[in-house]
């Protein structure tokens, strides 16, 4: 072509540019070069006279043709919004009562899901459950209720720092009908959405939003984006038919989400408008250029890429021997004897330990003598652990064995003869611990107020919240506590670690109540793999997700899959307890049942036997649990030998 002069305005100044080709990135460039000396700023927008984007080689060469010669740019310094913890909400109908059935929106949901949950570590709450079949009709009722409800100032405890909205369906894509269907029928305009999220007191307000709407009723496929203050906008449409039969163009449409998130994850150190320039060249061939003001950038919370390495893990409170809700529950109340310790200038040490009469051969006679003679000790029990607490400027342990934790505030520990702390010693700044303490295998770790104290006490509190509304069958209130709990987790902590596995433990007991079992043994999975990689097959808390798997096969009748998983929880126990406690008649007992469920009658009884024996060396003869196994021993027996009397 020959050359074309146009004529550009920045601010009050006009440049003549000569153009030997109609491309918007040679504008953009000639741009550059004529104001260089003039600008330090970055050229974040080209627009026609109307102040309409030339965002398209297209766009150009339509002025040129139609002789529209004067051209705007604008420079300025561009922001940069990076979103670490957004809230994630995915939404989409696939059955509708007048339109034909989207079977592709369920992939697309999943899809999205592993990306920003697994990839990212973001939280993610979708309204399409694959476990529940009912959530494939989404009316407008349903939608609605669904924004409400994590639309709400409530969401502090969350910590988002952003909002991705994503809408999968029926729907129109045009410039003045940018519109939703649900399976209702029912029509909502896609910019009430986002106004609701945009109110100027609500939560979300002057954070980073990016809405996303998949659509599936176009006549071609398009993608565009947008942005506007703290809005970004992805609108992309799919033809119907590459959602029905056309075999080929129905590749091409799992291409298309495909490519969408490995831009996504490939370009994860990249701006959300350089990844959406890249899906535009792959998916139709070209560039599509938006000048924007800010930069967005997701940033993933997930520590590394690589899992199994745990050297970044932060040193919190230890769970491969002890894990339990007492067990954490103690710890809290001990951080918070710390923190209150150090406010009021007081010297000492706290020690949490399993309740003496279960660990009595771990403990010395000069413990008890300590424990005993000591004016300064305060004492808390918690079910199977104590909390003692002893206020001294120096303290000397004497051939003790302490089994848990002991939290030295500001104080000197000298140590007399062989002293054994089985888990970790927590130590504030100004403490003087003797170097006898140093070869002992436990972990010393220099106390920090926010992971040692805040953060646990705010989890226990969410924990117990959950438990209320548990307790009480309302466990759609109790899951949003999960949810947080699980939240706090992941922001602090990373995807792979005990506290996040604890979480998904809870939200598996949750499900079980709920009779939702596949749901309840996904999670209990989840966890369980965490701590396969943290701490190998041999941890408490490792056999107690076995045991809990077995139970819930067990409510499911896949007996065989049950005793498989109380097998393992036996196995695990039977290694790493040096004295026989509940926890190994508890996997007798599963077993027993498992086999008493299966029609295995007197492997089932041999199983009941070593719960009861078990249960009455630990727990005494007329404990609930021993009396209930010997109860069961006895009704298996008169139902073996009427068996056997009628062959």
């Amino acid at each position: 072509m020959t050359s074309k002069e146009v004529f550009v305005t920045i601010r009050s100044k006009k440049y003549r540019i000569t153009l030997t080709c109609l491309q918007v990135e040679a504008l953009k460039q000639k741009i550059i070069e004529v104001t260089k000396g003039d600008e330090e700023n970055e050229l974040v927008k080209i627009t026609d006279s109307n102040n309409c984007d030339i965002a398209t080689d297209e766009r150009l060469e339509q002025m040129i043709e139609f002789n529209e010669l004067d051209i705007y740019a604008y420079f300025g310094k561009k922001e940069e919004q990076k979103i670490k913890h957004p809230l994630v909400l995915l939404t989409g109908s696939i059955q509708y009562e007048k339109q034909f059935r989207l079977e592709d929106v369920k992939q697309d949901l999943y899809l999205l899901k592993e990306l920003f949950a697994m990839r990212f570590g973001y939280q993610v709450f979708s309204i399409f459950d694959s476990e529940n079949v009912s959530t494939e009709t989404i009316t407008l009722k349903d939608l609605d209720q669904f924004i409400d409800k994590y639309n709400s100032n409530d969401n502090s405890i969350n910590m988002n720092d952003g909002l991705i909205f994503v809408w999968c369906g029926h729907g129109e894509l045009e410039k003045d009908n940018n519109t939703l269907v649900t399976s209702d029928n029912q029509i909502k305009d896609f910019k009430d959405i986002q106004d609701k999220f945009r109110t100027k007191n609500g939560y979300f307000a002057r954070k980073p939003k990016i809405f996303v709407k998949i659509t599936y009723n176009q006549n071609k496929m398009e993608m565009e984006h947008n942005q506007e203050e703290d809005m970004f906008e992805i609108f992309v449409s799919i033809p119907q038919e590459l959602t029905i039969s056309n075999l080929e163009n129905k590749q091409k449409h799992n291409y298309f989400m495909k490519v969408f998130c490995q831009v996504i994850e490939n370009d994860i150190n990249q701006s959300l408008n350089f990844i959406i320039k890249q899906i535009n060249t792959i998916l139709f061939g070209r560039e599509l250029f938006q000048y924007t003001w800010t930069d967005i950038y997701l940033i993933p919370r997930l520590p590394n890429a690589n899992h199994n390495n745990d050297k970044n893990t932060l040193e919190t409170l230890d769970f491969k021997k002890h894990w339990n809700k007492n067990w954490r529950k103690s710890n809290v109340e001990a951080s918070k004897l710390v923190k209150e310790m150090i406010t009021k200038n007081k010297q000492g040490i706290i020690i949490v330990a399993k309740h003496l009469t279960e660990t009595k051969s771990n403990f010395s006679s000069s413990f008890l003598h300590l424990l005993l003679n000591n004016k300064n000790i305060n004492k808390e029990q918690f079910t199977d652990y104590w909390i003692y607490v002893i206020k001294s400027k120096m303290i000397t342990l004497d051939g003790i064995t302490i089994d848990g934790n002991v939290y030295a505030v500001n104080c000197e520990i000298q140590c007399k003869g062989d002293v054994n702390i089985t888990t970790q010693l927590f130590y504030t700044e100004n403490c003087i611990i003797d170097e006898k303490l140093k070869t002992n295998s436990m972990k010393f770790i220099l106390w920090d107020i926010k992971i040692h104290c805040d953060i646990p006490i705010l989890l226990q509190d969410l924990e117990d919240e959950n438990e209320n509304f548990s307790r009480s069958g309302n466990f759609d209130d109790a899951i949003i506590y999960l949810q947080k709990h699980l939240q706090i987790c992941t922001n602090t902590f990373g995807y792979f670690h005990p506290y996040v596995a604890i979480s998904y433990n809870l939200i598996g007991f949750l499900f079980d109540d709920k009779h939702q079992h596949d749901i309840a043994i996904h999670y209990y999975e989840k966890g369980l793999n965490i701590l396969l990689n943290i701490f190998g097959l041999y941890s408490s808390f490792v056999s107690s997700l076995y045991e809990n798997l077995g139970i819930t096969y067990n409510k499911k009748g896949i007996y065989d899959k049950a005793i498989q998983c109380f097998h393992q929880s036996l196995k695990i126990r039977n290694q790493i307890f040096e004295i026989i406690n509940t926890d190994i008649s508890d996997s007798y007992w599963g077993l027993a049942i498992s086999f008493e469920n299966k029609g295995e009658m007197e492997t089932a009884y041999k199983y009941y036997e070593n719960a009861w024996k078990t249960y009455n060396t630990v727990l005494g003869e007329y404990n609930a649990e021993t009396l209930r196994t010997k109860y069961r021993i006895y009704a298996l027996s008169e139902e073996i030998n009427k068996k056997g009397s009628e062959k």
